[in-house]
Formats: C-alpha cells, sequence, structure tokens
C-alpha cells in the first residue's frame, strides 16, 4: 500500500504505474480526476465514482462501488487480488480498456474542441 496523499505530480504519476490497484474514496468530486489517471496510468480502479466520476467509472474496466458501501468495498478488494494472485495477466485487457477509453474521450485535443464550442455559442 502506497499512500499518495501530498505526493508531489511525479511522484504520484510513478506509484501510480507502478500499482496494480487504485482505490478511490472520492466523494462528491466535480469529475473524479485520481481515479481517472490511475486508470490512464494502468490500475485496476476499485471505489466510489464520487458522482463527477459516473461517466467514467464503467464497470466494463472498473468496479464501481455504491457510495459507503463498505462490506462491498472490502470484499471487491479482495476478489480483485486473489484474480490477480491466480493469473498476473488476468487484468490486461482490462487495464487497457479503461487507459484507452480515458485517452479517447480526455484527450487535450477533445478538451480544446469543447472549451472553443463553449466559447462560440456564448461568442
Amino acid at each position: 500500500l502506497e499512500p499518495i496523499e501530498g505526493k508531489t505530480p511525479q511522484e504520484t504519476a510513478a506509484i501510480m504505474r507502478e500499482s496494480l490497484i487504485f482505490l478511490s474514496f472520492s466523494d462528491q468530486e466535480g469529475f473524479g480526476l485520481p481515479p481517472a489517471e490511475a486508470m490512464l496510468s494502468g490500475c485496476v480502479v476499485i471505489g466510489y465514482d464520487g458522482r463527477g466520476g459516473k461517466e467514467f467509472f464503467k464497470p466494463d474496466f472498473s468496479y464501481p462501488i455504491e457510495n459507503g458501501d463498505i462490506i462491498s468495498y472490502a470484499k471487491t478488494v479482495e476478489s480483485v487480488i486473489r484474480k490477480y494472485n491466480q493469473d498476473p495477466g488476468y487484468f490486461v485487457p482490462f487495464t487497457k480498456k479503461a487507459s484507452d477509453y480515458i485517452k479517447s474521450n480526455y484527450s487535450p485535443e477533445i478538451e480544446e474542441r469543447a472549451l472553443l464550442q463553449v466559447w462560440q455559442k456564448l461568442v
């Protein structure tokens, strides 16, 4: 276990790249950047979507847990660890799908287009 709170962005990125699992305890986040960054880094993401992360916290490539359901949370973490111990390659397609989703839906180019569209509508 490696906490990332208080780490620099570079330290956080390095920890995520080396980690199998990211535990999200997000609560009422606007977007939920840490779980999205963890998906991009190749982590299996388990936890709360923080409401703002609902758009990308999909069961196809993450393990969303209902906010406050700590029993399901713990059982899911245990299950993921068990699956990994049985087959270390089990999650490779799963994490690739998550990373690809984040890359294709939240790239700087997509953000730029969205901002331009908003400003064009305002002007």
